[in-house]
């Protein structure tokens, strides 16, 4: 038996400057394969003795994301964010934009804090 996954869901962000899709994130089903491997059991509703199923999944690439974001948002001097970012930023556009390493930085903060507040808690 190989080491693939049961089922597999990859996440993707359009990259504009590479013109083609990119891997963010992955999060695989495994089913019995690992837990078996670890012997690692739960009993059920009814009693019986059963090999939990495992996922797998990474993080988030967040360079490409952010990248992303300005890439495909970008109009003259300001980005439009898109509507599911608005109350974390308070806006609906970034505007006078420098493209410094404070901006990015902020940028990756802003984000990684949206994460983890919508995915963690």
């Amino acid at each position: 038996m190989s080491f693939t996954s049961a089922l597999t869901y990859d996440f993707e962000v359009y990259s504009a400057a590479q013109q083609k899709w990119l891997e963010v994130s992955s999060v695989s089903n495994f089913e019995t394969f690992q837990t078996n491997r670890m012997k690692i059991r739960f009993k059920n509703t009814e009693g019986k003795t059963e090999l939990l199923h495992s996922l797998n999944g990474s993080s988030l690439a967040l360079p490409r994301i952010v990248a992303a974001l300005l890439e495909n948002n970008q109009a003259g001097d300001y980005i439009n964010l898109p509507r599911a970012l608005h109350p974390y930023f308070g806006a609906k556009k970034l505007r006078n934009l420098k493209f410094s390493r404070q901006f990015i930085i902020f940028l990756f903060k802003k984000i990684l804090n949206l994460l983890l507040i919508k995915y963690i808690y």
